[in-house]
């Protein structure tokens, strides 16, 4: 689950759904997401054979976190207090 849209959340659900090959249902979601898959994601997966280009951007809904067995939520540094340069934080909630 994510804020805002980069080419990073793009390439890791690909990276994922491709890696499990299609073993398990990878859902990409944000509270404000772009109007379209980020085209610098799509090249970069491309040049190591991974399609993206069937995804779209999806608003987070309660639904979904329900309905999700695992939810993986990354908070980039742009998100977090000032100051704190540490990177990404990812939390992960499994039922």
């Amino acid at each position: 689950m994510r804020a805002q849209r980069g080419a990073f959340p793009d390439g890791r659900t690909g990276w994922l759904t491709h890696l499990t090959d299609g073993r398990i249902e990878v859902r990409s979601a944000g509270s404000a997401p772009a109007g379209q898959i980020n085209p610098v994601a799509v090249e970069a997966m491309a040049g190591v054979g991974v399609d993206i280009t069937a995804q779209r951007p999806k608003v987070r809904t309660a639904d979904a976190v329900e309905a999700s067995d695992a939810v993986i939520a990354v908070i980039s540094q742009s998100r977090r207090p000032s100051g704190d340069q540490s990177g990404s934080v990812v939390s992960v909630m499994q039922r």
